[in-house]
């Protein structure tokens, strides 16, 4: 069977009960069993093995890294998605130096300050970044045809849809590009426009938790199914 692998943060993970104690609410409150995120939907639509690198918090180079890490297992049949995540989002290593931290604006442990993370989140938000999207992209898309595979993007941040929308406008390898209007994270707004909910307001505000609930879940497998369809 041909695999479907899909990069990204907390919007492309599946749910995990050790993700968070929301997380943990939002399994009991669901009778016990997480409800299927869009990446799993989407896979059992079009038949391919789901092969989910989804990471909560991970900045773009973190993403990067990982599909560059993966990008010897793609062949030809593979569909491979990538989710850029938030600009202000970047990585450190950790204190042990044995590992990377996911982090963001006003984090701080031992080996950084809230006032420097702020900084350089900030300074994270100014287009010479967003360009450098555009770097990993070309690379990308080479790869993907000089080994055969599909390969398609969306994102999270507004900032990077603006970006390549003003850039190029028609992008067929971006399935949520079609949607941007007024700098919304569009296809967020189309989803929660046909009645998807996030978890919060899915559960009447018992757990509070901004992602995507089930039904949101589910609209945006539609959504991007229909969208790959119309690229193959």
């Amino acid at each position: 069977m041909s695999n479907i692998y899909v990069f990204g943060c907390s919007h492309t993970e599946i749910f995990k009960e050790d993700a968070s104690d929301e997380y943990k609410r939002y399994k009991e409150y669901k009778g016990g069993v997480f409800p299927k995120t869009w990446s799993e939907l989407l896979s059992e639509k079009m038949g391919y093995n789901l092969i989910n690198l989804g990471e909560g918090a991970s900045g773009n180079e973190h993403i990067f890294h990982k599909v560059c890490k993966l990008s010897n297992q793609f062949t030809s049949d593979d569909i491979v998605i990538i989710e850029w995540s938030y600009m202000t989002r970047f990585r450190i290593v950790d204190a042990n130096g044995d590992e990377w931290k996911n982090v963001s604006m006003e984090y701080e442990d031992e080996n950084i300050s809230k006032e420097t993370s702020r900084q350089i989140a900030i300074n994270r938000s100014y287009d010479f970044f967003i360009e450098i999207i555009d770097d990993y992209e070309n690379i990308l898309n080479r790869l993907s045809e000089c080994i055969g595979f599909q390969l398609y993007y969306w994102s999270v941040d507004y900032r990077i849809l603006n970006h390549k929308y003003k850039k190029e406008k028609e992008n067929k390898r971006y399935l949520d590009l079609d949607f941007v209007k007024d700098g919304d994270q569009i296809i967020f707004r189309k989803a929660k426009d046909m009645g998807g909910l996030e978890i919060i307001y899915e559960t009447d505000g018992l757990i509070e938790d901004y992602h995507n609930g089930e039904e949101l879940h589910r609209l945006l497998s539609e959504i991007f199914y229909e969208e790959i369809l119309k690229r193959q």
